[in-house]
């Protein structure tokens, strides 16, 4: 029996100290990971509330006001590349930018207005991505004079209603339970990562050929991360979402938007629903391409983008 006893106390303590540990890392990690997000960021307060930007990328040139998607932050802008000048906000309920600065598309459009004359910006290209196409039509269709070109990446241009399963379970998972997910793929490769984000296995070799797209793509994973802390953004998004009618018969500015036709995130149709109503507005159709392809057909994008600023710059 003492030696029973014994076996089962050791045991116990070694529980406890692998208890210990797992948590000890964890908090650790959780800790050094919004101290990095923060120092990654500045937060300034315009006539309409705190906003949590960052501006990234090259030092010259046009600035693209870059509206991510859901859920996300400013921290989506590690993955954009340095081609150009990014001015990246956190949006309403995501970071460090309350949601009471500003909950529907229209009062999010008034806020990036804000930012701009309190950074001193008169002009800008403005880039809905996802779930950051409904603030970004507003924004366009508001303020046309401070808006030289609008670029909608696979976004929302009416009522989201084919979602992804499950999705709106994302925010009742803890951050603890959200983070060993994300380490879990981690642990399992590169390939399991890639899986999870494209459907499409040509997409998948894609993506796997090509490292710094790779590297981009699991930067994006963690953009989700701590869920907390984008929880009532993402929340007050499927809200919003729900029920949405957008200006675009307003719209009255160059407009490229570019759409895959494997998207099941955000179906094709909103794109070809902007296109056909907008007054100058084309669609770009990526075959093959889904939610994630900006990372698969990276280049196939790239070109169409630049060809666009390019045009839209000397005219």
């Amino acid at each position: 029996m003492a030696v029973l006893k014994r076996i089962f106390l050791w045991l116990y303590v070694a529980i406890l100290v692998i208890s210990a540990s797992f948590f000890g890392y964890y908090f650790y990690f959780k800790t050094s990971f919004i101290s990095e997000l923060k120092e990654g960021s500045k937060v300034i307060n315009t006539a309409l509330g705190p906003v949590e930007y960052a501006l990234v990328g090259a030092t010259e040139g046009p600035v693209i006001l870059y509206i991510h998607g859901t859920p996300g932050g400013y921290d989506r802008a590690l993955t954009l590349g340095n081609r150009y000048r990014f001015l990246v906000p956190s949006r309403p309920g995501y970071l460090r930018t309350p949601l009471s600065s500003g909950e529907t598309p229209e009062a999010q459009a008034k806020l990036y207005k804000a930012l701009l004359d309190k950074l001193d910006i008169n002009s800008v290209i403005v880039w809905g991505s996802s779930g950051g196409g409904p603030s970004a039509i507003e924004f366009a269709t508001r303020y046309p004079e401070t808006t030289k070109g609008m670029i909608s990446l696979q976004a929302l241009s009416s009522s989201w209603e084919n979602r992804p399963p499950g999705a709106e379970s994302l925010t009742e998972q803890s951050d603890l339970e959200v983070w060993f997910l994300i380490k879990l793929f981690e642990f399992m490769g590169d390939e399991a990562i890639v899986e999870f984000f494209l459907p499409n296995p040509k997409n998948q070799n894609m993506v796997l050929s090509d490292q710094e797209e790779l590297e981009n793509l699991k930067k994006l994973f963690w953009s989700i991360w701590p869920i907390s802390l984008r929880k009532e953004g993402y929340d007050n998004d499927f809200e919003n979402y729900w029920d949405l009618s957008l200006p675009l018969d307003k719209l009255d500015i160059p407009i490229l938007a570019i759409h895959g036709t494997e998207d099941i995130n955000v179906n094709i149709r909103h794109s070809e629903e902007l296109v056909k109503i907008a007054k100058n507005a084309r669609l770009h159709v990526v075959n093959g391409g889904d939610h994630s392809m900006p990372f698969s057909h990276d280049e196939e994008i790239d070109k169409v983008v630049d060809d666009f600023i390019t045009e839209i710059m000397t005219n």
